[in-house]
């Protein structure tokens, strides 16, 4: 008899990382239900060979009966706690919160070391959101301990993520193109990485031995190491515009105040206990795929308002 692989349950499946993640795991083989809020939505993930679940994670009686393994971006008190009462310490239950580069309090300059995910300072002191994030890493990374063997909790802290849906670093189209810009500080640098290899990372901890990711944090991100100024630039070229782009000075909001920093994260440890390694090319090597796709989707939006 063919052993099948664990199911998985993914939280926020509607959203761009809990979609790509949840159609990962179904390409991969594993049943995969996705936890969403409405009908509408659920319809969208059944589409695509995800059993849908509506209900509210506050609210654990309308999944409890989901058997599940990987949890992504979960309320998380109220999972590990749902999840211990049905795990053993023989069979754990695999819980894998996403957080971000965000979290770290960030560099003085880029050509700094790049962050490690176990030495780095987080940023604590910053906005309320970060803080409860900071917590909420902590309370998965002490999952092992907490529930006595019967969760194992992994932390991923992703890149900036492109490609695809991702709402990350289109804006530079419009910024560059139509008004020769790029709005915010000019030499912040992001580390990035693609969905696909992003995915790849989920996939590979879900199938790692629990020794080698228990209570332990994992950034994917590849080595691209580029200012906020030369990514307008390549954007507005791919975009055929070919003026001189300009740094403008804008209030940003108090959220987007919060990415105004230097965080260049290293995916070393990936690589070494997960055997991670992104296959996509690097962003501005297929800014032009990434210029075609944006053009795709401008015609899409077009499509659906006139229907």
């Amino acid at each position: 008899m063919t052993t099948l692989p664990p199911p998985v349950f993914v939280t926020g499946a509607s959203g761009f990382i809990g979609e790509e993640v949840a159609l990962g795991f179904r390409r991969a083989g594993h049943r995969v239900y996705g936890l969403v809020r409405s009908p509408e939505k659920a319809a969208w993930l059944a589409f695509n060979e995800i059993t849908p679940v509506v209900g509210d994670l506050l609210k654990p009686a309308s999944y409890i009966e989901v058997n599940y393994t990987a949890v992504d971006n979960a309320a998380v008190m109220i999972i590990l706690t749902t999840l211990s009462n049905v795990s053993t310490e023989h069979d754990p239950a695999l819980v894998i919160f996403t957080s971000g580069i965000i979290v770290y309090k960030g560099m003085k300059s880029a050509s700094d070391p790049p962050i490690e995910e176990d030495t780095a300072e987080l940023d604590e002191d910053g906005l309320g959101f970060l803080a409860a994030r900071i917590h909420n890493e902590r309370t998965v990374l002490h999952a092992e301990q907490s529930t006595a063997g019967k969760v194992i909790g992994v932390v991923v802290r992703p890149a900036y993520v492109y490609g695809r849906k991702s709402r990350h670093f289109y804006d530079y189209f419009d910024q560059a193109a139509n008004n020769n810009e790029v709005v915010g500080d000019p030499s912040i640098v992001w580390s990035e990485v693609h969905i696909d290899d992003l995915v790849a990372g989920y996939l590979l901890i879900a199938s790692a031995p629990n020794e080698d990711i228990a209570s332990q944090a994992f950034h994917f991100a590849d080595s691209s190491c580029n200012t906020n100024l030369e990514i307008a630039q390549a954007f507005a070229q791919a975009a055929g515009f070919q003026a001189q782009i300009r740094a403008t000075s804008t209030s940003l909001g108090e959220l987007a105040a919060v990415g105004q920093k230097i965080v260049v994260c290293s995916g070393k440890k990936a690589e070494e206990v997960l055997g991670w390694k992104p296959k996509k090319p690097e962003m501005l090597e297929e800014v032009d795929v990434m210029w075609e796709r944006w053009r795709a989707a401008k015609r899409v939006e077009v499509i659906v308002q006139k229907r």
